[in-house]
């Protein structure tokens, strides 16, 4: 009730902004893991912590600080190693939606914090998740073959409402703290 009661008008287009990042980053972390190694998307989707800083630098004017640097260099050499086989560099689409998928999340990250000085973090967590689940849902009716709910099992529906509530709401919601 108290985060209904901090909700304003102007939270709706930024929490929808986010939403949409979000909602692509899972799109492209998924089909980057049909087209390429568990390994390799893992890495490349896990990039979002190097990623970050960057874009906090150039989109909210906040240095990079020097502490981030050697895990930067570290990143860069296992990003090497795991794309150099056999004298040959291979970056497929699989590792192109993986490091879009790592790369937008980090534009995730670097929105919220802004947002997050004027925002309670119920709300942006539950617009959030509002917002990315409707646009999930329209990505899904678009690619997939969509059975419809009424064919979805109880336990299905329990998987569901696992995933939403814990490992979605409540993610976003300790981020967002």
């Amino acid at each position: 009730k108290s985060g209904i009661r901090k909700l304003k008008s102007s939270d709706i287009l930024p929490s929808i902004v986010i939403s949409a990042f979000t909602a692509v980053s899972f799109a492209c972390g998924v089909y980057g893991l049909l087209l390429t190694t568990a390994t390799n998307a893992g890495f490349l989707m896990s990039l979002a912590v190097i990623f970050t800083p960057f874009l906090s630098f150039f989109m909210l004017k906040m240095s990079i600080k020097g502490r981030h640097l050697i895990p930067i260099i570290i990143v860069v050499i296992g990003l090497y190693l795991i794309c150099y086989s056999e004298g040959v560099i291979t970056f497929g689409l699989g590792e192109v939606c993986a490091l879009l998928s790592s790369i937008t999340i980090a534009v995730v990250y670097t929105i919220s914090s802004k947002l997050l000085k004027d925002m309670d973090a119920v709300v942006l967590s539950t617009l959030q998740c509002i917002f990315c689940g409707i646009f999930c849902l329209i990505f899904a009716m678009i690619f997939e073959d969509f059975v419809g709910f009424n064919n979805i099992s109880f336990e299905g529906w329990t998987v569901i409402l696992y995933l939403a509530i814990g490992c979605t709401f409540i993610a976003y919601l300790l981020q967002n703290i």
